[in-house]
């Protein structure tokens, strides 16, 4: 089987700039969006999640970082 043909570099151009003006919009719309936050309707919704969090998860003696790491590391050897 071949390789695909790699696209022209004005197509890869087009893609980049394309990519760059997404950023610049989402950037735009992030930024509006924040202005509009209501930090106290925020805080609560977080307040709200961390509650339900604590409900329905079962409590752990350990952050799970070490259980983690002996994953990892049995996943590499």
């Amino acid at each position: 089987m071949e390789a695909p043909t790699p696209p022209p570099s004005s197509a890869v151009r087009r893609w980049v700039e394309t990519w760059r003006e997404a950023g610049k919009a989402l950037s735009q719309v992030k930024r509006a969006e924040l202005e509009r936050l209501e930090t106290s309707a925020a805080l609560v919704q977080l307040a709200d999640a961390f509650e339900l969090a604590l409900r329905t998860s079962p409590a752990t003696r350990t952050s799970g970082l070490v259980e983690q790491q002996a994953i990892f590391s049995r996943l590499v050897g």
